[in-house]
């Protein structure tokens, strides 16, 4: 019983090293390239083996302070059936915004309501938080920005006068995905700061 119960906590401590390491060091093999096409810098893991940070890319993208990276989540979709691992963008702002805005794929259960944009596709899709009420219409005025938004899979975002944070399930590692999103982020983040000077 005692043998079995040590080879127990071994398989757990190497398996522990596989799922804080070497699984989002796999997830995230594409991000020197994607570095190198966007003039970004690609970060790659630093630090001793108990207390090691996550690989990111980060620098200036379309006049914004951009970072993309992992985060391991106590919940949420599962990855490959193990781990929990979520994508995460960071985008600054480049003026103040007095509002906020925040989107998410509505889902059959434990959707909640949001406010309606008033475009009849859009509004049954997403839910949208909105401070004040009509800052989410401004936002999102633009009918090409609310089609590409509809095409992305797994979308949440919410833009404050902290910045725009992204986050979505699973490492993403398409090189064109990621390239794809930049621009749709740096496209929203433009639009709500327009929105938000009244343009």
């Amino acid at each position: 019983m005692i043998t079995a119960i040590i080879i127990f906590a071994i398989l757990l401590f190497f398996f522990d090293i596989y799922q804080r390491f070497y699984k989002p060091k796999i997830g995230t093999r594409t991000w020197p390239q994607l570095a190198a096409l966007t003039g970004l810098a690609y970060k790659p893991p630093t630090g001793p083996w108990s207390n090691r940070s996550q690989p990111h890319v980060a620098g200036k993208y379309r006049e914004h302070q951009l970072k993309l990276d992992i985060v391991k989540v106590a919940h949420g979709v599962i990855d490959d059936g193990i781990a929990l691992y979520c994508t995460r963008i960071v985008l600054s702002l480049n003026g103040k915004i007095d509002g906020s805005v925040a989107l998410s794929r509505r889902w059959f259960f434990g959707s909640g309501e949001g406010v309606q944009i008033g475009d009849e596709e859009f509004d049954r899709r997403f839910i949208v938080k909105s401070r004040p009420a009509d800052f989410a219409a401004q936002a999102f005025a633009s009918a090409d920005l609310r089609q590409r938004l509809l095409q992305t899979h797994m979308l949440k975002f919410r833009v404050s006068d902290l910045g725009l944070h992204f986050e979505k399930s699973g490492v993403e590692q398409d090189i064109e995905r990621l390239r794809s999103l930049f621009d749709l982020l740096c496209d929203i983040a433009e639009s709500a700061e327009q929105a938000a000077q009244g343009k």
